[in-house]
């Protein structure tokens, strides 16, 4: 059997088959070249790997179109994605549904999609994208209104409002 390298991926499409055959070797999925990659579509669904480790801010998303399902249920996956140009994102419907991502990651995540840094490229936000999150937590309530009224994005399966991470006076 022939196993690919993710570090050399250059199709399309990285699917959940190659990525479980990649972790299941060891490799670090923090300097996988995503470059070229347009779909995401259920690459670390159910992934049982630990990536709490992993540093995915390298990565390079920008064409990535397709999200759909790419941290269903990921038991370990709790990351900052807020510096990923997600310009080409159409698609991220049940992206973190399940998965164990913290409040403080979500929100910095959120945060990072809801504005554009044309500093690193970055040139648009697509209109109406459903971000499926199923039951995880939040507390950037601001940022998901904001990413509601101005681009239609779609928060879909009721995402849980964390309201005790919020600091406040009378």
């Amino acid at each position: 059997t022939l196993i690919v390298s993710m570090a050399q991926k250059t199709d399309a499409d990285m699917t959940r088959s190659a990525v479980e055959s990649s972790l299941a070797f060891q490799e670090d999925p923090s300097f996988w070249d995503v470059s070229r990659v347009t779909s995401f579509e259920g690459s670390f669904d159910r992934n049982r790997h630990n990536l709490t480790d992993v540093d995915f801010s390298g990565w390079d998303v920008s064409d990535a179109s397709n999200c759909h399902r790419m941290f269903y249920q990921s038991n370990s996956i709790d990351a900052d994605f807020g510096g990923w140009d997600i310009g080409s994102m159409t698609t991220a419907t049940e992206m973190f549904t399940g998965s164990e991502i913290s409040v403080a990651n979500l929100d910095a995540t959120l945060r990072g999609w809801a504005k554009i840094d044309t500093a690193s490229g970055e040139t648009n936000i697509h209109m109406n994208v459903d971000l499926g999150l199923g039951a995880v937590a939040y507390s950037a309530a601001t940022t998901l209104q904001y990413l509601s009224d101005t681009y239609s994005w779609l928060f879909s399966q009721s995402p849980t409002l964390d309201i005790s991470a919020w600091a406040g006076s009378n």
